[in-house]
């Protein structure tokens, strides 16, 4: 079953002016931390884990993970990886069978995806509210994993799962985000939570066709944890067979670029969908997005802006060097317009193979009744 709920608009314009998305998600972020400074204080998920001595151990299959009780009793486990540590500017790959987790408590926010500060969208938010309580990091593939209070791992009930995308623009974010925690470490849910991080901005969203970028790889990951949520979560009391993804803002949008790819191209021909449902809180493909050709121009700002050459034959190579192009390099350039305000927002693109098909493009697709009858086809 899909539930579509579109409030917004996706596609480009001037990102210094708050299109109907920005405004509306910047309004929603006032109140909500405007509640918080004059109603019951809200604390991080991190500082109630640490507080209460509770643990719980989950054996997973690359070895077992702890966890901790929140306030409501509700169980969490933070920042379980999905993926192995991404090149900069290179699809996501999974975990390798012989992969072995840390063996530690799961209970920090030690990181969030490295991201350019844009005041004009935080609406005046203390920013650690937006990201959490860690440091920025290239590596942000991970999931917040929050298991209802009475959930035990010797117990074979099996509870439904709902995937969370934050939103953020695709531009800024964490699963961290206070708002989000809230509401799915209610005590009255029967159901496990999990908050997916995924690459935002410059690192999930460049793209060019020459030299090739293809782009995408903010929703390349959460694609990968679909997959992963598919094959683990069973091991933190979720059904496998009873998944919603849903997202905000951004997060919404990233929830129909996932159903695009499952219907076309993402799965073997008899294939079925890593989830069984979605639901779309705002900003779902509105308009066709364009293509890694017409990014071209944003690629060749953001290089210039970093003093390098855009026809270099090595180009790609110093721009995925960590140590000569540290991260925070290509954050500067976009936070003091140094890019130029018409290239500081990255986006999704249609790239026609790996991730969005173009061929009937993503509208037509929609309008047409295929796209509702191939995620039947799918088990959606």
């Amino acid at each position: 079953m899909c539930a579509f709920h579109h409030c917004g608009q996706y596609g480009p314009r001037h990102p210094t002016t708050l299109g109907p998305l920005e405004h509306g998600l910047s309004v929603q972020l006032r109140r909500t931390f405007h509640h918080h400074s004059v109603g019951a204080s809200q604390t991080h998920l991190q500082e109630e884990l640490l507080q209460n001595p509770d643990r719980i151990r989950v054996d997973t299959q690359y070895g077992p993970v702890t966890g901790g009780r929140a306030n409501t009793g509700a169980i969490a486990f933070l920042e379980i990886p999905y993926a192995l540590p991404p090149g900069r500017f290179q699809d996501p790959q999974s975990l390798p069978p012989e992969h072995h987790y840390e063996d530690k408590e799961y209970l920090y926010e030690a990181s969030y995806c490295a991201q350019p500060k844009k005041e004009e969208l935080i609406a005046g938010a203390p920013y650690e509210n937006i990201v959490g309580l860690g440091e920025p990091t290239e590596n942000p593939l991970f999931v917040n994993i929050v298991c209802p209070r009475d959930f035990k791992p010797s117990s074979d009930r099996k509870y439904p799962v709902k995937v969370y995308i934050h939103g953020g623009f695709l531009q800024l974010g964490s699963p961290h985000e206070l708002n989000s925690q809230a509401q799915y470490i209610a005590a009255q849910r029967s159901e496990v939570w999990v908050n997916i991080g995924y690459r935002v901005s410059v690192f999930g969203f460049l793209a060019s066709d020459e030299p090739k970028l293809s782009g995408n790889y903010g929703f390349k990951d959460q694609w990968l944890a679909l997959l992963w949520i598919r094959d683990n979560i069973e091991r933190f009391g979720g059904d496998p067979k009873d998944i919603q993804i849903t997202g905000l803002s951004a997060g919404g949008h990233s929830v129909q670029q996932i159903l695009h790819h499952a219907t076309r191209g993402g799965l073997p021909p008899d294939g079925q969908a890593p989830f069984q449902s979605a639901m779309i809180q705002s900003n779902g493909i509105l308009t066709n997005p364009e293509t890694p050709s017409e990014r071209r121009p944003q690629f060749e700002a953001l290089c210039r802006s970093l003093g390098l050459d855009p026809r270099s034959p090595t180009i790609l190579d110093q721009l995925r060097d960590p140590v000569a192009l540290p991260w925070q390099r290509l954050t500067h350039v976009i936070e003091t317009g140094k890019i130029g305000t018409a290239f500081d927002t990255f986006r999704g693109t249609l790239d026609g193979a790996q991730w969005l098909a173009d061929d009937p493009d993503p509208i037509t697709w929609q309008r047409s009744g295929a796209f509702a009858r191939a995620l039947r086809d799918k088990g959606v």
